[in-house]
């Protein structure tokens, strides 16, 4: 083993950083005559003999261009050695060795499907040892992802260099594990998925180096026959490897980036042991190692935009420039270790915000660029058939783009949001409901369009396609499909921009996976639907780089690329406790923690041992006093991931003393405020983020506010500031069209059911059979008319709620008839009906305030004459499902501490007074129509919630109501209030979610 050094301390001081360490290291040792086979001589560094391992396949490239370079230096022409990742060394071995290759490597693809057909195919008896609820056989994306979860267990078994039946046999004298015949139906999967490829004539290739290292195992090497095989700061190997690297005729040499003194004694040699074994790989001692970032190089944000923010400004510290400053850094000063590759899209979008581009190392996933999204976006339509997936794909950029021009498809947009809007639609069958003639023409168009560019995949509402076909067959249609939507599109092509140089490198990666599923044996796999094929495409698709767009660009890697990272700055992002240390390896449930201990396979231990090592060797040299700027490292972590869940950080920035570790905890929790740095962009704009309070200042533009909605107080007393955005500006958050209705459009729904019976002959009837009749005649005409005969299963569950809800209130409603109610009114409009126009009372000198409204129902007794305002209430009720009263809706607090929330009843008396005194002939001076709820909660149980306010409650609520009007009419709209909103625009206004809201700082702000 050797000892090259810090990586940290390479990085800061040779410009080639460790992977220089690394070259000169093996052109010092060819020259010295110290490797087997390697030499210096007639002016070259021969070094095509050894086989050079390194952690990772960028790590290797790095250290090939490192040893160009040194041989430039020593005027050497340089035969570099193989480079091989761990994983591909026993092959490499193998080959040396003359082991003949197996016919033809499985692909990814090929392996899925084998193992698909293998556990689907064991016995009945073999299943239900393997899951004892397992899934129809026929569900293929369930078994899919069960074959999955075996086929990582058996393959980190085989990597450990273990069969099936040995696992099973070790883990068998344990008594917490109670899997045996769980492993049997896996050892039985596990031989039928070699079955399976063999029949295919194809090998899978951890199985095959299995193989090959037992039958090296017992094949003595030729007499001078060595390998020699160097480790470059290699961290994990797994057993098989492991077992390969002891084999007689290879020689194993170990290079680590830690100082000398750690191989030896002292410092060298810990408490619990070595530092290192004698592959090179950390010991658990590292584990336990004091960390080595100071408070001031640790960053904690709230969640993810937060900290991909704070990256630029970590970039800016690093640059030796203020928090704010200008920011001149290039690809060779610093790069980002993106420990959570989720936060890559908002690490590249706040770069280009910021000034400082940046670009993931190891290209962007091929699945979420234009060809990817296209591909899923059209297998979710043959998969679901349904209008939001047709919709889905005609919003697709590269589809809209040949469903007609500029215009047609804005139209069409138009017309899918207003009949997803109408009808909530659910599986397409050709018709066309809605009521818009031109709309019905544009969609119709569209969906045989759409049919026209899929082909002989089929539409789901049009013809219907093959139903099933092997993999390989579906791939002729896929290519024709896409031929046919990128026919006008490309490089070059005339009214089209050139495609990047990511999309160039995209389309190979799209045509290598559609060949992969082609090259498949036709008999490989059952039969599919279209749409299987085309996922099993987008399962084969990787990443793809923008060859061109690295030069100027900061780098983003992964947390294992850090180690040969050559900038002498770095920034770790996403360091929380669910990236690093690393989970451990596949398996999930099938292989415990414990289960992987002892067979000895990567686990937590191991895999935090491995973890510390790797954050010390990279941070130690970059952050030692005095290293030049840029060279440091900056760690963020977040607060709370994407979903709004809390993370904790990371024990890598959590390792200090007792004090420290006290301090980070509070700064963690946000007890003690985080002090983070930001960085101005070059177009004089300031990123601020989510945590900043952000308000826009009305301006006195706006129109004065003649008139407010009876609803709009209640808004004013949530939030004066949301009031102001809704009521005043009138802005409203766009939501998508959704797959059900969402609370106001149910209650729209039996409004709309409600209004229908009380304008039919029925409104008057006290027969509850009579009632019940109408209202759900009424309710299936509406369903079918707005979703069609075919909705979607949410739709479907919620108009059997309606109905139910609707039963209820034709008992309630028959018993009220026959108490002498009837409907005088319904869905009144105060500003339609005559003599309607409501207003609010003022003090004297005060004008009063007009008021809007729609009540959904007036009654009047047919005896007393008396009258009654009444408002449905069709949200679910209390948490026994029962209706609420007004007092609950309208009032917090009791007696001296009451106060008014919500106003809409108390100012239903002033919209109604003016109608009921000249168009009803009722006396000014006669007493108030009863106030009341009639809820249909989810219980069923409909009834009356009268209000039950006394006059000086009343006179309170108009009180309050004047306040609100006074305010209002003084422009005091600042205030955000107990209640603002949360979520979408409208919250992100008020500072609250995860968005970004851009300030214009400086001259013209």
């Amino acid at each position: 083993m050797h000892a090259l050094g810090w990586a940290g301390a390479s990085a800061v001081s040779d410009r080639l950083g460790p992977a220089g360490a690394v070259a000169r290291w093996l052109s010092d040792l060819a020259r010295d005559g110290g490797l087997d086979g390697a030499s210096v001589s007639s002016g070259e560094l021969d070094l095509s003999s050894v086989v050079l391992v390194t952690p990772g396949a960028r790590a290797g490239r790095l250290v090939i261009g490192a040893l160009a370079l040194v041989g430039d230096e020593r005027g050497l022409a340089v035969s570099p050695p193989t480079v091989v990742t761990p994983g591909r060394l026993i092959a490499t071995l193998g080959a040396r060795r003359g082991l003949t290759a197996p016919e033809q490597e499985a692909s990814a693809t090929a392996s899925r499907l084998a193992w698909l057909d293998a556990v689907r195919g064991l016995s009945e008896a073999a299943r239900a040892a393997l899951l004892p609820r397992a899934p129809e056989l026929g569900d293929a994306r369930a078994w899919s992802a069960i074959a999955g979860l075996i086929a990582s267990a058996v393959h980190d078994l085989s990597r450990g260099g273990l069969g099936v039946g040995e696992a099973r046999a070790t883990l068998a004298g344990d008594p917490t594990f109670p899997d045996h015949e769980r492993w049997i139906a896996i050892e039985q999967a596990a031989d039928a998925y070699v079955r399976t490829l063999a029949s295919w004539g194809l090998f899978d290739p951890a199985f095959a180096d299995l193989a090959r290292v037992r039958e090296l195992a017992g094949r003595a090497p030729e007499p001078g026959e060595t390998i020699e095989v160097v480790l470059a700061g290699v961290a994990e190997l797994d057993g098989l490897t492991r077992r390969a690297l002891t084999l007689p005729g290879v020689s194993a040499r170990a290079l680590v980036f830690a100082p000398e003194a750690m191989l030896g004694t002292g410092e060298g040699e810990h408490e619990d042991g070595a530092w290192f074994d004698a592959f090179g790989c950390p010991s658990a001692a590292w584990a336990r190692r004091a960390g080595v970032l100071r408070d001031d190089e640790i960053v904690f944000e709230a969640g993810p935009f937060d900290q991909a923010g704070a990256v630029f400004g970590a970039i800016a510290s690093l640059a030796g420039g203020p928090a704010g400053a200008a920011v001149e850094i290039g690809p060779d000063d610093a790069a980002v270790v993106c420990v959570d590759a989720s936060l890559e899209a908002a690490i590249e979008r706040e770069g280009a915000r910021a000034g400082v581009p940046v670009r993931p190392g190891g290209g962007r996933e091929v699945r979420t660029g234009r060809f990817g999204t296209l591909l899923d976006a059209v297998s979710a339509l043959l998969e679901e058939g349904s209008f939001g997936a047709l919709a889905t794909l005609c919003r697709h950029l590269d589809a809209l783009a040949v469903l007609g021009d500029d215009n047609e498809t804005g139209e069409l947009l138009g017309a899918m949001d207003r009949y997803a809007s109408d009808f909530l639609p659910g599986a397409l069958d050709g018709r066309w409901r809605t009521e818009r003639p031109g709309d019905r023409a544009i969609l119709r168009r569209a969906h045989e369009r759409v049919g026209g560019l899929l082909g002989e995949l089929g539409c789901p509402g049009l013809e219907a396609a093959t139903p099933t076909r092997s993999p390989s067959a579906w791939m002729p249609p896929v290519r024709a499909m896409l031929e046919r939507v990128y026919a006008q599109a490309g490089q070059g092509g005339e009214g089209e921009r050139a495609w990047s140089g990511f999309e160039l490198a995209s389309v190979a990666a799209v045509r290598a996976a559609i060949d992969e599923v082609a090259a498949l044996p036709a008999d490989a796999g059952e039969r599919v639907r279209a749409s299987e094929a085309i996922r099993l495409v987008l399962e084969a698709l990787g990443s793809a780089a923008d060859a061109e767009a690295g030069a100027s660009r900061v780098e983003m890697i992964g947390w294992l690329e850090a180690l040969f990272e050559p900038a002498p700055g770095l920034v770790f992002v996403g360091m929380d406790n669910e990236h690093v240390p690393e989970r451990r390896g596949g398996g999930g449930a099938l292989l415990t923690d414990s289960a992987r201990a002892r067979l000895q396979l990567a686990h937590t231990r191991s895999r935090s041992a491995r973890d510390a090592y790797l954050f010390a060797t990279v941070c130690e040299g970059r952050c030692a006093p005095g290293s030049p700027a840029p060279a440091g490292v900056r760690a963020i972590c977040g607060r709370r991931d994407a979903s709004g869940d809390p993370l904790w950080a990371s024990p890598l920035l959590l390792n200090a003393d007792d004090a420290g570790l006290v301090e980070r905890v509070r700064r963690l929790t946000g007890e003690v405020r985080d002090a983070g740095a930001g960085v101005r962009a070059a177009s004089g704009e300031r990123v601020v983020s989510s945590g900043a309070r952000f308000v826009v200042r009305p301006g006195s533009a706006h129109e004065a506010v003649t008139s407010m909605s009876v609803t709009s107080f209640k808004r004013y007393l949530s939030s004066p500031y949301v009031f102001y955005a809704k009521d005043v500006l009138g802005l409203r958050d766009v939501e998508p069209p959704g797959r059900e209705l969402d609370p106001r459009g149910f209650g729209t729904l039996l409004h709309d059911v409600l209004e229908r019976w009380a304008r039919s002959s029925a409104g008057e009837s006290e027969d509850e059979d009579e009632i019940a009749s109408c209202v759900l005649d009424e309710l299936s005409g509406l369903a079918g008319s707005r979703f069609g005969t075919r909705p979607s299963v949410a739709v479907r569950v919620q108009i059997e709620i309606a109905s139910s809800r609707l039963r209820g209130f034709a008992v309630w409603q028959a018993a009220r008839a026959r108490a002498g109610w009837r409907v005088v009114a319904t869905e009144w409009d105060a500003g339609r009906a005559p003599g309607g126009g409501g207003s609010l009372p003022m003090a004297e000198g005060e004008a009063p305030m007009a008021l809007r409204g729609r009540i959904d129902r007036i009654d009047r007794h047919a005896e007393s004459g008396a009258w009654a305002v009444l408002d449905y209430k069709t949200s679910s009720g209390d948490k026994d499902g029962e209706a609420q009263s007004p007092r609950q809706t309208h009032t917090r607090g009791r007696g001296e501490t009451q106060r008014w929330v919500d106003l809409q009843l108390p100012l239903y008396r002033h919209l109604v007074r003016n109608w009921l005194v000249t168009a009803h002939g009722v006396s000014p001076d006669a007493a108030a129509p009863v106030l009341s709820y009639v809820g249909l909660p989810s219980s069923g149980r409909v009834c009356e919630r009268v209000a039950d306010w006394s006059r000086e409650e009343l006179a309170g609520a108009d009180a309050t109501a004047q306040h609100v009007v006074r305010k209002v009419r003084a422009g005091r709209f600042l205030e955000e209030g107990e209640s603002p909103v949360q979520e979408g625009a409208l919250g992100a206004l008020c500072g609250y979610g995860e968005h970004h809201v851009r300030v214009r700082t400086g001259e013209g702000a």
